[in-house]
């Protein structure tokens, strides 16, 4: 029986024994190490913030933040797990994953307590870089054979 089911997302013109360049992999692996600090950072955020202003305007804005913020990062860390066993549907899901907080945050970022452009450019700029950066290696996610 044949066993390569991971490489259905390969159309029959894409050769399967093209390698991957070296780069994706890596991306992968930092992907997932910012996805971890993500929960970790936003689950403290959301414990001491949460303590200290909940009977402030902005907390339902800054706990549906917090919470969309830590379920991006699990379906980013989903989508790049995809992305490894090479699915293409991965990218799909980590871009959902990583822009549902950025733009639920501009949306609402008066409402955030983002007074300054700096902090906004933190919590929403930087999560832009590597959406872009996978966009363009969308092409290399299903390169090479699953028996590698």
């Amino acid at each position: 029986m044949d066993r390569i089911i991971l490489d259905e997302d390969l159309s029959s013109d894409e050769p399967r024994n093209k390698k991957r360049p070296a780069f994706f992999p890596v991306l992968c692996t930092l992907s997932l190490v910012g996805c971890a600090a993500v929960l970790i950072i936003f689950a403290i955020l959301y414990v001491v913030v949460g303590g200290e202003s909940q009977d402030s305007s902005q907390w339902p804005y800054l706990q549906l933040y917090f919470s969309l913020n830590m379920a991006g990062a699990l379906a980013a860390a989903a989508g790049v797990v995809l992305m490894l066993i090479r699915k293409r549907s991965g990218y799909f899901i980590y871009l959902a994953g990583q822009l549902a907080p950025v733009i639920y945050g501009a949306i609402y970022y008066k409402n955030l307590d983002f007074d300054k452009w700096e902090p906004a450019l933190v919590f929403l700029g930087i999560p832009l870089i590597f959406p872009v950066i996978y966009t363009f290696s969308y092409r290399f996610i299903a390169y090479g054979s699953a028996r590698t």
